[in-house]
């Protein structure tokens, strides 16, 4: 094989990866157990289909769907409820690692946890089908980026 063969086949095979993986997008799945957080008419559910996707901005997550507001918790920690809020304040920061940044992160899901207050490091999940923080739940809503094929 001549040299210039070898560098074709070299390139070719540098590109598969390439070509194999989505191109990530700046929606994200907030999910736990094959069921998604969704947003409808301004509240907050927990179902086995995905009606709308979330936008992570630094420490804020806002739903895209329409009436949809920013996550929420009590900043002063009286209650363990989370729901949503029109605009961006207290209670709406997050602790949340933003996956599929790189090429190889397809599939790599983040744990959301309370940033401030009394209840900072608390995880987001969905207990009894009410959306709230809890210290140490058994199982932990999770977003991940949706990525387009």
């Amino acid at each position: 094989m001549n040299r210039h063969a070898i560098i074709a086949l070299m390139l070719c095979l540098a590109a598969v990866p390439l070509c194999l993986a989505g191109t990530p997008t700046s929606d994200f799945e907030i999910s736990m157990n094959g069921r998604y957080l969704s947003v409808s008419e301004g509240e907050v559910y927990f179902g086995r289909t995905r009606y709308s996707t979330w936008s992570i901005m630094g420490t804020q997550i806002k739903s895209d769907a329409k009436g949809g507001g920013y996550l929420a918790y009590d900043p002063k920690g009286e209650t363990d409820l989370v729901g949503l809020e029109a605009k961006p304040g207290k209670g709406t920061e997050w602790d949340i690692k933003v996956p599929g940044k790189g090429r190889r992160s397809e599939g790599e899901r983040a744990v959301i946890r309370a940033a401030n207050g009394p209840k900072k490091g608390w995880y987001l999940t969905v207990a009894d089908g009410c959306l709230l923080l809890a210290k140490d739940p058994p199982q932990k809503l999770q977003a991940e980026r949706v990525w387009k094929h």
